[in-house]
């Protein structure tokens, strides 16, 4: 025990008028120091295995600050050049935005907070109609809303993020556009404070002492434009204030301010693999030629040996058709050269690196990546599919909260201000109440599902709204198809017999032996 130790016992005695008796020692530094690297010794020991995994501790714009450039432009290289790569990003546009897009439906109700404002609702989407249209909502007249959102997801896709500017008082119908950007406008080489302010410039980001955005650091004309370097103002900036950008990214760590493409973790398997597949094509076909070389014994006449061409070295060269054997002169002979490959584990090894491949491209099956279904099943289908539709709806409510209805805010303040609807702007806060629906899929056991959906229904577990929304389809225009279709039918005479799905189950109340009673409901399983 030490003195310090015998000190305190004394002094407790004399206050407490007992002892303190300590049930276990006090554990010195050196000890835990030692339970420590103990504990972290799987993870943190440097040796012959290890010593070439060199970790770094920076920030998330330390690390992307001089490499993101590069990463993005790898990216947009395998985008156009290697099968994979560019199907991932065509599948992300294809899951998320669809053939259709994200459906609006305005929500404003009467004051009692319940009963639908038909009229608002009907003249707000009709205005958000037109205003979608080709010609509308860009500053360029190229793109729709549907299109607009499609090449969002592929650039944020391949690039890491993509760049909107708010334009106001724009020349159309509702005073206002959005003009589409590229990440390569924003300097990323900028990287200061900014004077006067106390800001910080992260990568061409302005942003206060809290992270906030403040302003966009933006270069006038694409730094990648091969007739840039002609004008004098090429790299000229501009300072655009951050309430006219949205700038959208997938943030995956505290205070990243840029964004990182999607194929990042698989773009070297994926170089390579288009390398391998490459090397492949270019054996096989050398193999199908059968090519070889002429060796010659010395019984042979100088000069006899055929050829086509004759090299700097003298060496003749002979061109060989499909078919087509030549008698060789005596004294000459031909070596086959057959590289014999690719080879039975050609097929194997390529599934193997394509699986890692898609799980660096998730959500993206394998079986959907390399349109292999060969050794798959009903149940590991469906578990991708399933596993898939859930990380693709988080996407789309990504776009919904960080780009659609903030694009529709600014859309309705200008309609409004604008005079082309009859609606009040003192009334701004009711009218935007926007609904985005986004794609949906179909089922992938369609009676099954449509049993379950019909007991959930029975069973007062789901609403025949979120049932439509999730197939991605309005429920008021649903009742509107409905009512148009009975109108038509009575208009040519004709009596529509509502369709009764079968079930799996019999009605309730059936006598069926133990099936009968509570135990029996619709959705089970034949």
């Amino acid at each position: 025990m030490s003195n310090l130790e015998k000190d305190i016992r004394s002094a407790a005695l004399q206050i407490f008028g007992r002892q303190i008796v300590a049930e276990s020692p006090v554990p010195q530094p050196a000890a835990v120091k030692k339970v420590f690297v103990q504990n972290m010794i799987a993870a943190a020991e440097v040796n012959r295995l290890t010593q070439d995994w060199k970790p770094t501790l920076l920030s998330a714009d330390g690390e992307l600050r001089y490499r993101l450039r590069v990463i993005r432009g790898r990216s947009r290289d395998l985008y156009y050049n290697n099968d994979y790569a560019r199907k991932f990003v065509k599948l992300v546009r294809a899951n998320v935005v669809g053939p259709t897009g994200f459906n609006f439906q305005s929500a404003v109700v009467q004051p009692d907070g319940t009963t639908p404002d038909k009229w608002a609702n009907n003249t707000i989407e009709s205005e958000w109609a037109l205003w979608g249209k080709r010609g509308s909502c860009t500053v360029d007249g190229r793109l729709s809303w549907r299109e607009l959102c499609g090449v969002i997801m592929e650039t944020v896709a391949r690039d890491g993020e993509v760049i909107l500017r708010k334009v106001r008082n724009f020349n159309n119908r509702h005073r206002f556009a959005l003009q589409l950007l590229e990440a390569d406008h924003l300097d990323d080489t900028l990287n200061r404070e900014a004077p006067g302010s106390g800001n910080r410039i992260n990568m061409g980001v302005e942003v206060d002492q809290w992270g906030r955005p403040i302003a966009y650091h933006m270069i006038t004309k694409h730094p990648g434009d091969y007739y840039a370097y002609a004008y004098t103002d090429s790299f000229a900036r501009v300072r655009i204030p951050a309430d006219e950008i949205i700038h959208l990214y997938i943030q995956e760590r505290p205070e990243q301010t840029r964004g990182v493409p999607w194929m990042a973790t698989a773009m070297g398997r994926l170089n390579m693999m288009g390398a391998f597949e490459e090397a492949a094509v270019i054996a096989a076909r050398i193999g199908a030629s059968k090519m070889g070389f002429y060796t010659r014994s010395k019984d042979a006449v100088a000069g006899s040996l055929p050829g086509d061409e004759v090299t700097d070295d003298g060496e003749r060269m002979t061109e060989v058709e499909p078919g087509v054997f030549e008698e060789l002169p005596p004294g000459f002979d031909f070596k086959e050269f057959n590289p014999r490959f690719p080879d039975a584990v050609f097929e194997p090894f390529r599934k193997a690196i394509l699986k890692a491949i898609s799980s660096g491209l998730y959500p993206v099956a394998y079986t959907s990546l390399g349109s292999d279904v060969e050794s798959a099943n009903y149940s590991s289908i469906r578990a991708e599919v399933l596993e898939g539709r859930d990380a693709y709806s988080a996407y789309q409510s990504w776009l919904i909260e960080h780009f659609c209805e903030e694009v529709f805010s600014e859309f309705l303040k200008f309609t409004l201000l604008s005079g082309v609807v009859n609606l009040p702007y003192s009334k701004f806060d009711k009218f935007n109440a926007p609904r985005f629906i986004p794609r949906g899929w179909p089922w992938v056991d369609p009676l099954k599902d449509e049993n379950a959906n019909a007991a959930a229904i029975q069973n007062l577990t789901k609403s025949r709204i979120q049932i439509c929304a999730e197939q991605g389809m309005d429920f008021e225009d649903v009742l509107r198809d409905r009512q148009r279709e009975e109108q038509l039918a009575k208009q040519y005479g004709i009596s529509i017999v509502p369709v009764v799905a079968a079930t799996a189950s019999k009605p309730e109340g059936t006598a069926s032996g133990s099936g009968s009673g509570a135990g029996a409901g619709a959705g089970g399983e034949s």
